[in-house]
């Protein structure tokens, strides 16, 4: 009896495992099927795929896979595979662990991927811890081509072929990588390097990307595809020096949260500037750099960023500096401007300060900011060249030094200016001063004084900034020649014209007296200080508002220009004979204006 039910029992395994290796092809291979087509629908796909075999104990094959997703969506995918092996670990598959294939090797795959940034574009759910539990222990891609585009940015990997392995290295072949994107555009071809795989980290190391550029390692970690997570860190040998930088990217819910980081030393620009095939050589070597980000980077002003570095020995065509020093930090719209250094020679000028981003437009008219300058400009010329200044067109010594805040409707600082030896616009100038203090409710011009050889202008002045068209000062100036200044024309070709200027100046009112001397004239004859109609309202600038005249003979000029808010009816002009007064009023104007001249 006993004998019977041992028997029994050998028969039914028997039976068992004859079935099993009878069916287990068709189970395998149809509920692979139906797996791939709840994939479909639950991540929102289309797959199509060719025959499956499944043999017993055997790996499984795939003859083709095609993947995409539905048109409309935010990120579109277009992935074409050729003879899958899988190697499939059924004890995992069933308990559900992520280490379900032990191998997977693919003859050819073509992939890619487009971001849509329209408005109309929607983003999908997609399962990526299912993605995840599907990641091989050791896989093997004989061809593959990448396409992947994101706005302007495009990245090509053509003919290139990847294994890895978790025991031993692997290898890294491309025939061309090319990156094409607004600011760069690149191309690598020949590429070889090792690989490593392991806890669903690849490394890529040892690739030669061109002379002096040398990709020591590249690490691509999916380990939290399952928290939508990814991130990827490089470490680059760049002509000299390094770069070394990691990407992290979270996008749960609606939002990418990206994080960088980067660091950079001792880089020959000279070597950069070749290898990527700028017109324009560049010279010296960025020394130290550091940057971070951390935000969305469609949404900049919601992100918080910092950077530091530090230039030595730039030159670009006839623009060179000693060192250059950049140091700022951003974050919630705030804008902090730790230093910012240029040493060119024997100049020498540094800013700080910190400003807020408005959020509004109406807010720009009221900003907030905090700055200070300081400066001492030994050469003028060279160091305006570093900003695109023609040669020859500044000269001379100047210092600088002022600070300013503004916040809540409220201005404060001040600014001081002095220089001597100048040439500015090939305009020679002994000595220059200016002082402006800025206050809550006026910006006044302490002093502004310009000496050229015994030639001087002075001006003092205060301006309301709370009240419109509320102004006080004064002006006075004395040149030698006032053809040197203005395109007058002169009775000989030796004949100086001497002039002499004093200005009172309040609000709207302008009471100006002048001295002039012209060689061999006099005035009369149809010759006379013709004034034009004003049309504008206060504050009247006589340069602009007055016609040129033609001057005869020595003369004395007592101008009075006052502008108002309001109509007056009044002669057009009044003319007498040379020695008398002459007056020109506007009428049917807001502003009025009158001025006399008399013979000296």
């Amino acid at each position: 009896m006993r004998k019977n039910r041992l028997l029994l029992i050998a028969l039914a395994l028997i039976v068992l495992a004859i079935g099993a290796v009878v069916l287990a092809p068709f189970a395998i291979s149809n509920g692979l099927h139906l797996w791939l087509r709840w994939q479909a629908h639950h991540q929102q796909l289309k797959i199509d795929h060719g025959k499956i075999s499944a043999p017993f104990l055997r790996p499984i094959a795939i003859d083709h896979l095609h993947i995409t997703n539905e048109s409309g969506s935010a990120t579109q995918i277009d992935i074409h595979t050729e003879q899958i092996i899988l190697h499939p670990r059924l004890v995992s598959i069933l308990t559900g662990r992520a280490d379900g294939i032990r191998a997977m090797s693919i003859k050819a795959a073509r992939a890619e991927i487009r971001r849509d940034f329209s408005g109309t574009a929607r983003s999908n759910a997609f399962d990526w811890r299912a993605l995840q539990k599907l990641l091989p222990a050791n896989f093997d891609v004989s061809h593959l081509d990448l396409r992947v585009e994101n706005g302007p940015t495009v990245v090509l990997l053509l003919n290139a072929s990847v294994s890895a392995s978790q025991i031993e290295s692997g290898r890294f072949t491309a025939g061309e990588f090319t990156i094409v994107s607004p600011l760069i555009r690149q191309k690598f071809s020949q590429l070889r390097g090792a690989t490593k795989w392991r806890d669903n980290r690849l490394t890529i190391g040892g690739l030669n990307l061109a002379g002096g550029l040398d990709l020591q390692s590249l690490t691509i970690d999916l380990s939290h595809l399952d928290a939508e997570r990814a991130d990827l860190q490089f470490d680059l040998d760049v002509f000299g020096g390094k770069i070394r930088g990691s990407i992290s990217n979270e996008w749960s819910g609606k939002r990418s949260a990206w994080n960088l980081a980067g660091s950079a030393n001792d880089i020959s620009l000279t070597r950069t500037s070749e290898a990527l095939g700028f017109t324009d050589q560049l010279g010296g070597s960025l020394r130290a750099c550091n940057f971070t980000f951390r935000g969305d980077p469609r949404d900049p002003m919601s992100g918080t960023a910092s950077v530091w570095t530090e230039l030595n020995g730039l030159s670009w065509r006839n623009r060179a500096a000693d060192v250059i020093m950049l140091g700022a930090v951003f974050y919630n719209r705030q804008i902090q401007l730790q230093q910012l250094y240029i040493k060119q020679r024997q100049n020498e000028l540094t800013m700080s300060g910190e400003g807020a981003i408005p959020s509004k437009s109406a807010d720009w008219l009221n900003p907030d900011f905090r700055g200070q300058i300081l400066g001492k400009i030994n050469d003028l010329g060279q160091f305006a060249e570093l900003f695109g200044a023609a040669p020859k067109t500044f000269a001379g010594t100047i210092a600088i030094e002022g600070t300013l805040n503004a916040g809540q409707r409220k201005l404060g600082g001040f600014l001081t200016a002095s220089g001597t030896s100048l040439s500015l616009f090939k305009r020679q100038i002994d000595k220059f001063n200016a002082k402006i203090n800025l206050k809550t409710d006026a910006l006044e011009l302490e002093q502004f004084e310009v000496v050229r050889k015994k030639d001087f202008l002075r001006a003092q002045g205060k301006i309301d900034i709370a009240h419109a068209n509320d102004y006080v000062g004064t002006i006075e100036a004395k040149v030698a020649d006032a053809a040197e200044y203005f395109p007058l024309e002169r009775a000989g070709a030796k004949a100086a014209i001497p002039a002499q200027l004093n200005a009172q100046i309040a609000s709207s009112a302008w009471d100006a007296h002048s001295v002039f001397t012209l060689a061999g004239s006099a005035l009369g004859n149809g010759n006379s200080i013709p004034g034009r109609r004003s049309r504008k309202r206060a504050p009247v600038f006589p340069s602009r508002d007055f016609q040129r005249g033609n001057f005869e003979r020595d003369a004395v000029c007592h101008a009075k220009f006052a502008a108002s808010e309001h109509q007056r009816r009044t002669p057009v002009a009044q003319r007498r004979s040379p020695k008398c007064a002459a007056r020109s009023e506007p009428r049917q104007r807001p502003n009025h204006v009158q001025w006399r001249a008399r013979r000296a």
